[in-house]
């Protein structure tokens, strides 16, 4: 492990021709001072599988979930064509964050879970 994980501006990439990895980062570093790397806007499970490690208010934390209505539901089609209409599918994954859905994902599930008086016209 040669570089803990910060919030901080950083890239690297291999030079072929020195055969080392290159860091780049926009902060100055003092001789013995520890070098963060950023590992890239993840959530607390990719964190914590990839890296063993999470972060405490991690604003990319999220749950994925999948919101989907069988093809034999009333009013199916009428609710995939709502959905398209607004740029989304009946099968479309959302992302649960601490603070909430996104208004796109509520947007897809009223419509999923919408009853016969709300769908008539």
């Amino acid at each position: 492990d040669m570089f803990n994980h910060a919030l901080v501006k950083s890239s690297y990439q291999y030079n072929p021709v020195q055969g080392q990895f290159e860091l780049y980062t926009a902060q100055h570093y003092l001789p013995g001072e520890e070098v963060f790397l950023n590992y890239d806007p993840k959530s607390n499970a990719d964190y914590l599988m990839q890296y063993g490690f999470v972060m405490d208010n991690n604003s990319h934390d999220h749950v994925g979930m999948l919101a989907s209505i069988g093809s034999d539901a009333p009013f199916y089609s009428e609710k995939e064509m709502l959905l398209k209409q607004l740029g989304q599918t009946m099968t479309e994954p959302h992302k649960l964050y601490v603070d909430g859905l996104a208004n796109r994902s509520l947007h897809s599930i009223r419509v999923l879970c919408a009853e016969s008086h709300e769908m008539q016209v």
